[in-house]
């Protein structure tokens, strides 16, 4: 892989990780979240790759407010494979609801986690996904 810039990286990291909500977040987002040690107008700066080299400090705030450690960061390379795999679960395990059933599932023995697996499987298959704005509890049975 090519060595990835510190925009590309930044991009990925915003790609990857969300609020709350789900959303990407915000520059003023990562301003609030870093307690101002990296401006928005810098964030923004960064991702557009106007800034390619930052300050320590900067690097230290953002791999904080991400999670992820500063060698992601100041290594040549974006991470690929395993490591890249486990930046993507590292991501959607932040979701509360999504960390919620991964603990509710933690115990479970081998079989039952399984069959909630082809659960899954099945509910996202296309034709049991409803249509936007007609799911409610009425509408899965």
């Amino acid at each position: 892989m090519a060595d990835a810039s510190m925009a590309d990286k930044l991009d990925d990291l915003f790609n990857t990780f969300h609020d709350p909500e789900g959303n990407e977040y915000s520059y003023r987002d990562v301003e609030s979240g870093t307690e101002g040690a990296v401006s928005a107008t810098t964030v923004w700066r960064l991702r557009t790759g106007q800034i390619q080299r930052p300050s320590l400090h900067v690097i230290e705030a953002l791999a904080a407010f991400f999670g992820v450690p500063i060698a992601y960061f100041t290594a040549a390379e974006s991470p690929s494979g395993e490591a890249a795999r486990n930046l993507k679960l590292a991501g959607r395990l932040r979701r509360a609801m999504v960390k919620e059933a991964a603990l509710q599932i933690s115990d479970l023995d081998d079989p039952a986690i399984r069959d909630l697996l082809e659960i899954v499987k099945y509910i996202r298959r296309p034709s049991c996904l409803p249509r936007q704005g007609t799911h409610t509890i009425a509408n899965t049975r």
